[in-house]
């Protein structure tokens, strides 16, 4: 019996949870119902809502009466589900002309402030450690993230800013300054208390907000056309100037004491920029599913429902939508993973312009302090013991924020994360990622190049870069950034020859591939991709970062495989019929002037390669390139063609003295056996042996040729455009097309 009744309460607890989760079909009838549109008309009414308790006196601090506002804040607390059952679609429905009535009135009402206020204080009041469904601080956030949206999307940035410096009654900081703490503290929570089945739609509400509030990004160009001043974003100014005071702060009070794990931050109510950028990669890292997917998720990677098929008409801003619309398809089966990556690329790539803020961006400073969590040593400050206490530790583990060097830092563990980037590197907000912590977290960086199992973030990148018809620039151009930066690590160049890929690659389709190393792989793929780029793209800078990258390699070549070998030095021969051919065009040919043509570019790309390919041949790289050295004798006629152009002359010169060490050996066991020629077997066979008796200097010393990735120096103007359309793709939020300033209308 005892048995019984137990599981009965289990089952009946789970029924519950079940049903405050919602499948969306009661949700969207309540919606509609009395009391919900009583709780929109109430918000969007001229009349200001007190931010007293329910259960308060009917009176405000400015002595205004409101009877209503104990009914107002009691219908969103008693909602019987949680309004994230409900597709964001439908939510948006329900609260549009509610939207515009808020809009016309807020200035009088300071609603939309209010709200902001009252949401923070519910987060505040949430315990992250329950079982039960926090249905109440879900809907609040749910609801004023509707609201919000409206506002960024219908009215303008003047109106956003003045919601966010209502200051309320009695408060000492404006409604954004106690919305984003309390969002960022939320946020934040994963790094002390794990993410439950029931807390996961909290989480992914409260970081889905903060993408909303980033959306005036996407519903402004980033340059004023009247002022020609860059564009303001007060709900991201706010957040930044949020995270800085709150870091400042921790600063001062860490002076003051002894413990700084950022377990024991998440539970006093403190947090920094390091708390942000370690909780959001924590839920990068561990990917988790939510048992029930919610309709305001998207909808589910592999289901069979259609995508959203959401259309605004063009006389006004009414949304429109079929039956069966409800999100866009997520990229993975963790909605709360894709959220926190595309809030965490958001954070770090935002550029404040406002005047008020001097601080540079402490979320990026935040990254850029990135340290690992030792597996052997994870680095934890504790005074003392107990079960509670080994638990944060647990936490820790996988990240947190710790001191390094008597400054906060962030820490995840790097192998963690590194298998991560392993398993995710298949889309575009896993390789944005990637890019930003490999640049920005020179330890993680480190960590990369001098990982002995590289294979694990290469071959998924090459398999991108392989597919590369399918692919925007945008995203070509990073994964190539990417591979340049690893070609930067000369322990990355000497591991990535040394990897065997035992098996077939399935992906590569030209031909079969077996045997082959991770570095001729590399050459492979990269040589393909310019190619592709010379076909179809003809961009001047993926040419340029393919060449960097197998310039960067060249020095440490080592048993480059025949197909990678053939590969290289035909590109060399795709781009001497490039430069050819312009050169026919001058009546001085090769030696008309290039200065700012494409014959210059070429010309450059053609500089590049004989440098690589006098890399290659130096004493102590060549003994271990057989193949290559073949397929310069193979081509050699192809070299001959520029012995006498002056920035290549020095360079051949080199290379022909080596290429005729070969030819002579060549010829004497020709003659030694009578034979007019050999089989490639035979004449590698040849080369190898003769690699080895190789003793001459070059005739011209070069150092080698290196590359390094730098920035431009304002790289938001490539990356905010590129960041806010991956959210506008994956994030799940239905922003109106006509509302889009931000990137190029299709």
């Amino acid at each position: 019996w005892s048995f019984r009744y137990i599981r009965k309460n289990q089952l009946e607890r789970e029924k519950k949870r079940n049903k405050l989760m919602g499948n969306g079909v009661s949700v969207q009838s309540h919606l509609a119902g009395d009391e919900v549109r009583s709780l929109f008309a109430a918000l969007a009414s001229i009349t200001p809502i007190s931010l007293h308790d329910e259960s308060a006196k009917n009176e405000d601090a400015d002595g205004e009466s409101s009877s209503s506002s104990s009914n107002v804040w009691g219908a969103l607390c008693d909602f019987p589900e949680a309004l994230s059952a409900a597709g964001n679609l439908e939510i948006e429905k329900s609260v549009h002309e509610y939207g515009k009535q808020m809009s016309q009135n807020h200035r009088t009402s300071n609603n939309l402030g209010r709200l902001m206020i009252f949401v923070s204080r519910v987060l505040e009041n949430v315990n992250f450690e329950t079982r039960e469904v926090p249905t109440k601080a879900i809907n609040a956030v749910v609801l004023l993230s509707a609201f919000v949206k409206y506002f960024i999307e219908e009215t303008n940035v003047e109106e956003c800013a003045w919601a966010c410096n209502y200051t309320g009654e009695n408060a000492t900081h404006d409604a954004m300054h106690q919305l984003g703490t309390a969002l960022l503290m939320a946020v934040c929570k994963n790094n002390a208390i794990q993410v439950t089945d029931a807390t996961y739609p909290l989480h992914h509400a409260c970081v889905s907000l903060l993408l909303v509030m980033s959306g005036t990004q996407l519903t402004q160009p980033m340059v004023d056309e009247k002022t020609n001043r860059p564009t303001t974003h007060p709900f991201l100014e706010m957040i930044h100037e949020v995270a800085s005071s709150a870091s400042a702060a921790r600063e001062q009070h860490k002076s003051k004491t002894s413990t700084s794990t950022s377990s024991k931050s998440a539970n006093t109510g403190a947090f920094t920029n390091e708390d942000v950028v370690s909780a959001l990669l924590r839920n990068f890292i561990e990917q988790k599913q939510p048992k029930v997917w919610l309709k305001s998720y998207g909808v589910k990677p592999g289901s069979k429902t259609a995508n959203a098929e959401v259309n605004y008409s063009d006389s006004s801003s009414s949304l429109q939508t079929s039956a069966s619309a409800s999100g866009k398809v997520m990229l993975t089966l963790s909605p709360l993973a894709d959220v926190s990556s595309l809030l965490l690329l958001v954070l770090i790539n935002f550029n404040n312009p406002s005047n008020r803020s001097k601080v540079s961006n402490s979320f990026r400073s935040a990254l850029r302090s990135l340290r690992n969590v030792k597996e052997e040593n994870k680095d934890v400050e504790s005074g003392g013991g107990g079960i509670e206490e080994e638990e944060e530790n647990d936490r820790i583990g996988l990240a947190g924020v710790s001191t390094s060097g008597g400054k906060l830092v962030a820490k995840v563990s790097f192998s963690e994360l590194y298998e991560a980037f392993g398993r995710a590197l298949t889309n575009d907000i896993s390789v944005l990622l990637f890019y930003s912590c490999i640049l920005g977290a020179s330890d993680f960086c480190e960590y990369c190049l001098k990982n002995d199992n590289v294979e694990v973030v290469v071959m998924p990148l090459l398999e991108m870069l392989y597919q590369a018809s399918a692919r925007t620039q945008n995203q070509i151009y990073m994964m190539l950034i990417v591979l340049l930066i690893m070609s930067q690590g000369e322990t990355f160049n000497a591991n990535v020859h040394k990897i065997q890929i035992p098996q077939q690659i399935f992906w590569y389709k030209e031909r079969i591939l077996t045997k082959t190393t991770l570095g001729s792989l590399i050459i492979i793929v990269l040589t393909r991709t310019v190619r592709f780029n010379m076909a179809k793209l003809r961009d001047v800078y993926l040419h340029t970062n393919c060449f960097a990258a197998l310039a960067n390699m060249a020095p440490h070549f080592r048993d480059v495989s025949a197909y990678a070998a053939q590969r290289l030095v035909s590109i060399f021969e795709l781009i001497a019929k490039k430069y050819l051919r312009f050169a026919e065009l001058h009546t001085d040919g090769m030696n008309a002037k290039e200065d700012g043509t494409e014959m210059h570019v070429y010309a450059d790309f053609l500089r590049i390669l004989l440098e690589l390919f006098n890399a290659a041949l130096s004493q102590n790289v060549l003994v271990h390139n057989p193949e290559l050295i073949y397929a310069l004798l193979h081509r050699e006629e192809k070299l001959k063609t520029f012995e006498k152009h002056a920035r290549f002359k020095e360079l051949l010169e080199n290379i022909n003295v080596v290429l005729a060490h070969f030819n002579e050996e060549i010829d004497r066991k020709q003659g030694e056996r009578g034979l007019n020629s050999f089989s490639i077997p035979d004449l590698t066979a040849i080369i190898t042996t003769a690699a080895k008796t190789y003793t001459k200097p070059p005739l011209h010393d070069f150092h080698d040729l290196k590359f390094a990735y730098e920035e431009e120096e304002r790289p938001e103007d490539f990356f905010t455009p590129y960041v806010q359309s991956l959210c506008l793709e994956f994030s799940g939020i239905l922003w109106n097309p006509n509302s889009i300033a931000l990137l190029p209308t299709t």
